[in-house]
């Protein structure tokens, strides 16, 4: 019994030792805070240096977190990320002695002086305004101050889709300060880029960041006015569109070459070149509804998509055309008849019998083209034969030529 007493004694002795502990640490925060900003008479606009002729420098980093978007329409990329600023403010400094060892508080950004830094490529000039969480600052003895506002940006970027979907893209993030020049407020040198925090992409792949700070000169001005660029190199990840748009255009070309194996006069050849141009076009209405006019380049894989349903088409009209010639009385002229005589075996091997369908609407009209062509010369026959095989090499060698 005696040793529980003990026990809840001691507790209530540390409880009320830990309060006063932290009364007395509240009372020295409030006395710092009334002498920083109350009693000083200080005043966030002004530039923090004790000497005019002093510069305040600036370290400026970007966290990487997350890339939502790159627009190949508008352009525009969006990311998520935090920026890492920090400064000493000449006019906030004390000794942690006098407060009770403190040598950090926690003050508001709209307390003390902030470097009015901007996004130069934002497409919105509210971008940084609406999207920056204004989360406080670190404010250290020494009159450092380190603030990390988590910010959406949305910012220009040149987009390249030569090389669709195997393209690799480089956008950047250019700040600077919006009103004062580089003799006020200096950005230092080692700024830089982080991924330490980066969540991967679903899209995109990082190859690589960099920074470059520069200065600018302009003619009104001989005041230097400085930059830092954040760059990020990215490539595209393929995977999805090797099921998406790959396999359904080899699909959509075998289709068609497949054609050239069957009978001018059968049906299956309508069919499979058919087949092969509207599979073709919807694939070319979606990459066209995907990308739109917002960029001045077009994908070499567009352009030979394009290519292809022209020459799909362009063999469609050749079956129409040989189907008709054969279903026409064309005479032979005996030199050509001797020339092909020889390649009757062509026909054979196409399988290009007189039993094969044709595409007449009616029986009626199947039997009578049946009839004519078992009354015909078989020259004319061997004739289109041999020019199909031919027009088989060509759209085989343009649609090899076109992926080199």
């Amino acid at each position: 019994m005696i040793s529980i007493i003990k026990l809840l004694t001691l507790f209530i002795i540390t409880v009320y030792c830990q309060s006063d502990d932290q009364k007395q640490e509240e009372a020295a925060i409030k006395k710092l805070r009334n002498n920083l900003f109350k009693n000083s008479s200080y005043d966030p606009m002004i530039v923090p240096v004790k000497n005019w002729s002093h510069t305040l420098n600036v370290h400026l980093s970007y966290n990487l977190i997350k890339i939502f978007d790159l627009d190949v329409n508008t352009n525009i990329l969006t990311t998520e990320g935090w920026l890492l600023m920090s400064w000493t403010d000449q006019h906030l400094q004390w000794n942690p002695d006098d407060y009770d060892k403190i040598s950090i508080i926690r003050v508001a950004p709209d307390e003390v002086f902030k470097p009015d830094f901007m996004l130069f490529n934002s497409v919105d000039v509210n971008t940084m305004k609406d999207n920056t969480i204004k989360t406080n600052m670190l404010l250290y003895s020494t009159g450092e101050i380190m603030w990390v506002p988590p910010v959406v940006l949305k910012s220009l970027c040149d987009v390249d889709l030569t090389n669709w979907p195997y393209d690799e893209q480089t956008c950047f993030l250019t700040f600077g300060s919006w009103t004062h020049d580089g003799l006020g407020i200096n950005i230092s040198d080692d700024c830089n880029i982080s991924l330490e925090e980066y969540w991967p992409s679903g899209e995109w792949d990082i190859l690589g960041t960099e920074v470059r700070r520069k200065d600018l000169y302009f003619t009104c001005c001989p005041e230097p006015y400085p930059e830092v660029s954040f760059f990020i190199k990215m490539r595209r990840k393929t995977t999805l569109y090797h099921y998406t748009v790959f396999l359904p255009v080899s699909t959509a070309v075998l289709l068609n070459l497949l054609m050239f194996w069957f009978a001018i006069h059968s049906n299956n050849r309508f069919l499979l070149s058919g087949l092969s141009l509207l599979l073709m076009t919807i694939i070319l209405l979606y990459l066209g509804s995907r990308f739109g006019i917002g960029t001045d380049t077009i994908p070499f894989a567009i352009r030979y998509i394009s290519r292809t349903i022209l020459a799909i088409g362009l063999t469609l009209v050749w079956t129409t055309v040989a189907y008709n010639l054969l279903n026409m009385d064309i005479q032979v002229p005996d030199g050509i008849k001797r020339i092909v005589a020889p390649a009757e075996w062509i026909i054979k091997r196409s399988g290009g019998n007189m039993d094969s369908d044709t595409v007449n609407l009616t029986i009626d009209d199947q039997n009578v083209g049946y009839n004519n062509r078992q009354m015909k010369d078989k020259s004319l026959e061997i004739v289109i034969t041999i020019i199909d095989r031919l027009v088989f090499v060509i759209f085989f060698i343009v649609i090899i030529s076109m992926h080199l």
